[in-house]
């Protein structure tokens, strides 16, 4: 078999390299400006100046302001669908091996926890998103969100037709979850300051509501 030979000399492979961080860039403070400022507060000249990149950069990578936006969301998304599998995985073999609710549920809440304190990013956009209603909200909850909580309503669904859990509703219980640690990491020293109560107390406290929540969503009435 011949050898393929790559005609490409370094110069070509430091301007692909040079290139894709340039994309991946401008995601990641895309990401953050998003956050901060929802889609129309946080400008494409912002974000070219904070990414030290030229404005026609963000338009040859990413074509346009929206398609930077919806990046955003695809990125996250990916990343919190891994986590749902994970869940999914976890809770099936927990269960079926006949461990006690609480114990399997407790791992599960813990990742889920760090997940969106590792990823705040996700909440303070889901905030942007539902006060600004635009047209990309829509494209989002359609093609991005509306899945991701379709089939872990089957998964719930199905668990409970086994009878290993009880859910009465489970098109709302990912729902109210994500809502539940939205409501925090969008804003942590806004319901700090709202409870009166120190970061770390409260952290532990959620943490360990949000378990509980989870919990009794299972376990149902």
């Amino acid at each position: 078999m011949a050898k393929v030979i790559s005609l490409k000399n370094e110069d070509d492979w430091s301007v692909e390299r040079e290139s894709g961080s340039t994309k991946e860039r401008l995601l990641q403070v895309a990401k953050e400006l998003f956050a901060q400022k929802g889609f129309h507060g946080a400008s494409t000249r912002e974000i070219t100046q904070r990414a030290g990149v030229s404005l026609s950069s963000l338009h040859f990578h990413w074509q346009s302001k929206e398609n930077l936006y919806l990046a955003v969301y695809r990125q996250l998304f990916q990343s919190l669908t891994a986590l749902a599998q994970e869940v999914v995985e976890v809770l099936e073999e927990g269960l079926r091996s006949g461990q006690p609710l609480e114990e399997v549920i407790e791992p599960v809440t813990d990742r889920i926890f760090a997940f969106y304190d590792a990823n705040r990013e996700l909440a303070q956009l889901n905030l942007h998103k539902a006060l600004e209603n635009s047209s990309l909200a829509g494209q989002i909850e359609k093609e991005i969100e509306h899945p991701l909580y379709q089939t872990m309503a089957r998964f719930y669904r199905r668990l409970t037709e086994k009878g290993l859990v009880k859910v009465t509703d489970p098109e709302l219980l990912p729902f109210s979850l994500e809502n539940l640690l939205d409501r925090y990491f969008a804003d942590p020293e806004h319901v700090e300051r709202s409870l009166g109560l120190e970061r770390e107390v409260l952290r532990v406290r959620l943490r360990n509501h949000f378990r509980e929540t989870f919990l009794r969503l299972l376990q149902g009435p």
